[in-house]
């Protein structure tokens, strides 16, 4: 999910991992509903061992690589965006996820088709918010709530990008406006790890 990469190639099917630290401060403040949990881009699973439980379907487009913390029988290895198409799920409550930064609109969209009850949880860079082009979503979803954090995250493990990042939390319940709190700092030991 870097936005400049520092003269990096992008890595394949914008495979940029989640730290642990970015879902840990979130939980300080939300907590999913009890229920099933969704993780559409699920790569390695950092999302899904730093909520905890075993009530998750997972999916991403890569196989699971050895070592992920996801439950090989709720995974199936599909491109979201076409499988979603056919699900329509009233029992999963929350959805949290990293998504591909270019295909971000297209995994809200399709998460909020596929799981009408669910409370959406993105993980987004600020800048996702100005968008003339993105005014639809905001008229069609309504406006989330941000969980800002304060410290950069580093997708790749070498340092951090140009971008600040948020969670943006959608609720079931379509609203005009969000609440915008500032997460707690992350000592960098914490980030480091």
């Amino acid at each position: 999910m870097s936005s400049t990469n520092r003269g990096a190639e992008r890595r394949t099917d914008d495979a940029y991992m989640t730290p642990a630290w970015c879902v840990r401060r979130l939980l300080e403040v939300w907590r999913p509903r009890d229920g099933i949990k969704v993780e559409p881009a699920a790569g390695t699973g950092n999302i899904v061992r730093a909520v905890g439980g075993d009530d998750w379907r997972t999916y991403d487009i890569q196989p699971v690589p050895a070592g992920a913390a996801i439950l090989p029988g709720n995974h199936a290895t599909v491109d979201f965006l076409q499988f979603s198409a056919h699900l329509c799920d009233t029992f999963v409550f929350s959805v949290i996820t990293n998504p591909p930064y270019s295909l971000a609109e297209e995994f809200i969209r399709a998460c909020r088709d596929a799981y009408p009850c669910a409370d959406l949880v993105f993980l987004l860079r600020i800048a996702f918010l100005a968008s003339a082009g993105r005014l639809p979503l905001w008229q069609d979803l309504g406006t989330p709530d941000l969980y800002v954090l304060p410290n950069r995250p580093s997708f790749t493990g070498s340092g951090t990008d140009s971008a600040d990042y948020a969670w943006f939390r959608w609720t079931v319940e379509q609203r005009d406006h969000g609440d915008v709190r500032v997460l707690g700092e992350t000592p960098k030991a914490e980030r480091c790890r």
